[in-house]
This record gives C-alpha cells, structure tokens and sequence, in this order.
C-alpha cells in the first residue's frame, strides 16, 4: 500500500474509504517464529489534510506460528485496529514524535503494519488439541504432563538404585 505525496494532495479534505486485500509475506523475513501468513484484509479511511494524511485501519489475517507446547503449526487469527499519521511537513514532525514521516514523497503503510502484527502475536499460540495433551514424546525428547503435581515430585525423591546402599546407610545414621 503505497500512495505518492501528488495522488494525496488531489484528495485534500476528502476522506477515501480503503478496502483492500494484501500481501504481507515479507513479514515471514523479519520475524523467525512466523512461518506462514495469509493474505491480511485492510479496511478503513484515509483523511487528507493540508500537511498531514490520518489513517483509520482495521487489519484481518491468521498467522502460522510455532504451538507453544507441541512446536506443530498453530493459527493465530487476528484483528487489529490502528490510527496512524504521516506528514511531510519537518514542522509538524518535530513536533510530535508519533507521527510517520514521508519517505520519498511515498506514504507506505507496509512496515508499520508488519510491526503491528508482530508486536501483536501472542507468547504462546496453541494449536488445535494441544491442551488435551497429556505425553508425547521425539527424539530425545518426552513431554509429559503430570495427573497430580505430588506424582511428579514422588517420582523425583525416588531413590537411584545404584545409590540405594547410600540410602540405607544415611537412614541408620538418623536412627
């Protein structure tokens, strides 16, 4: 989404309704836990002013990240909601440090959605199933889950047999 500094002045005081689609692949680069992303539905304004141009958004999309518990695909579907301003008046964009400037006379939208989205993604994304999970295990790997949480700490004071004689020794020292 790219609009030239001309193609705005044109629509000054106007405010143009954006529905749009798009492609935020380049995201996937920017970010190792994203491992696919579909296309993002885009809607809102646009509100052209003399110096500044205000944009209302809201962004729609599912994002595959890695299952917090099992490392399979897991979805996430969003929906964020963003204002964002850019200028091109040095003026107003020493004012106030929230406000975009205007790159090569081009407004684009496209990072800062990529950012929004990735500041967005949960720390833990569950795939579907994953919290009735109980044991699974790879190579060199075993996650279990513990019925009650006094089996896992019996299961950890079990005495190692081969230290067993140890055991029995430090028991009649007590007595």
């Amino acid at each position: 989404m790219k609009w030239s500094i001309h193609q705005l002045r044109k629509h000054r005081g106007d405010r143009i309704p954006l529905d749009q689609v798009i492609d935020l692949k380049s995201i996937i680069q920017r970010d190792d836990s994203i491992r696919a992303i579909g296309p993002i539905r885009l809607t809102g304004y646009a509100e052209i002013e003399k110096d500044c141009i205000d944009l209302q958004l809201h962004i729609e999309g599912e994002v595959t990240v890695p299952c917090a518990r099992t490392w399979e695909d897991a979805i996430w579907s969003f929906a964020l909601d963003t204002f964002e301003r850019f200028s091109w008046e040095e003026e107003l964009l020493q004012r106030d440090e929230t406000i975009h400037p205007v790159e090569q006379n081009t407004v684009d939208v496209r990072s800062i959605l990529e950012d929004l989205i990735i500041v967005s993604i949960p720390l833990q994304v569950y795939a579907e199933g994953a919290e009735d999970l109980t044991y699974k295990e790879g190579k060199g790997w075993t996650y279990m889950l513990a019925e009650e949480p006094e089996e896992a700490i019996e299961e950890e004071q079990a005495v190692d047999p081969r230290l067993a004689a140890l055991a029995k020794l430090l028991q009649s020292d007590e007595e």
